[in-house]
C-alpha cells in the first residue's frame, strides 16, 4: 500500500539531523496511529510501545493523551501496527539517541519529565509544549508548522485518492494542500481494519474497532472524525 510504503521510507529517512527526526516521528504516526506528542514522549521514554509476545504486529501502548476519552485513563491497551514491531521498536530507539545527540526538537533537551506521571498540571504543560514546539513557517504559501510541511511534502495529501469519507465526509479536509499530520490516525484506522479485520473475514464492525485501537472510551464526536475513511472497495461494516 502506498501510504505504509510511505510510512517506511519515512522511519528510514536518508536526510540528517533534525530534517531526519521530523520525517522519523511522522512516519511513526502513519505506522501507529499515534499522535505526534505521544511520539515525542517515546523518545524520553514516558510513553512506550512493547511487543505483544508470538506477535508481528501487535503492540501495547501506554502514554495515552487526552485521558478523558480513554477506556482506562490508566490502563495500557493493545493496538496493531502496519509495520512489523521489531521495527518500531528499532526506530523508537534511533529516535532517543538521536534526542540525546541533540538532534531532536530542542525542548525535548530543556523540558524536566521527572514529574510528569506524577502531577496533572505538569503533564498538561509540558503536553503543550510539546505541541507548540513544531513551530510555524510563513514563507510564501508554506503555512503550517514543520510536521504539516513534512506530511505534505511526504504526498500524504495524494493518498487521499485511495480513501473515501464515511458519514461526515466533510469534517475532513481532502485538499493535498490542507493535509494535516492528525489525518494519518483516520487514515491508520482504514487500513489496520482492512488488514486485521475485513481482509481476514473477522466480524468486528468499524466503529468499535476504531475505538479499540484509538484508546477511546466509546463512540463519539472524536472517533467519528477519525472512523471517517474507508479503503476504497471495502463494503461498509
Amino acid at each position: 500500500d502506498s501510504i505504509v510504503r510511505t510510512g517506511l521510507a519515512l522511519i528510514n529517512s536518508k536526510r540528517s539531523g533534525r530534517a531526519k527526526f521530523v520525517n522519523m516521528v511522522l512516519g511513526l504516526m502513519c505506522l501507529t496511529g499515534r499522535r505526534a506528542t505521544e511520539v515525542l514522549l517515546m523518545t524520553v521514554g514516558i510513553a512506550t510501545l512493547t511487543p505483544v509476545k508470538n506477535e508481528t504486529n501487535r503492540m501495547v501502548f501506554h502514554g495515552q493523551l487526552k485521558n478523558e476519552q480513554a477506556a482506562n485513563p490508566t490502563d495500557d491497551y493493545e493496538i496493531y501496527t502496519l509495520a512489523h514491531s521489531a521495527v518500531i521498536v528499532r526506530k523508537i530507539k534511533e529516535l532517543r539517541e538521536m534526542v540525546k545527540a541533540g538532534l531532536g526538537l530542542p525542548i525535548l533537551n530543556k523540558l524536566d519529565f521527572s514529574e510528569y506521571d506524577n502531577d496533572e498540571s505538569t503533564k498538561l504543560s509540558i503536553n503543550i509544549s510539546l505541541n507548540r514546539a513544531w513551530g510555524h513557517r510563513k514563507e510564501g504559501k508554506e503555512k503550517g508548522n514543520v510536521l504539516g510541511l513534512a506530511a505534505r511534502e511526504a504526498g500524504f495529501g495524494n493518498r487521499l485518492s485511495i480513501v473515501e469519507g464515511g458519514d461526515i465526509a466533510d469534517a475532513v479536509p481532502t485538499n493535498p494542500d490542507d493535509f494535516q499530520p492528525k489525518q494519518l490516525r483516520s487514515m491508520y484506522v482504514a487500513l489496520a481494519y482492512k488488514y486485521f479485520v475485513y481482509d481476514k473475514k473477522e466480524s468486528q464492525d468499524f466503529s468499535s474497532f476504531g475505538v479499540q485501537l484509538l484508546g477511546h472510551s466509546k463512540k463519539g464526536v472524536a472517533i467519528d472524525y477519525y472512523t471517517n475513511y474507508r479503503i476504497k472497495g471495502m463494503l461498509a461494516m
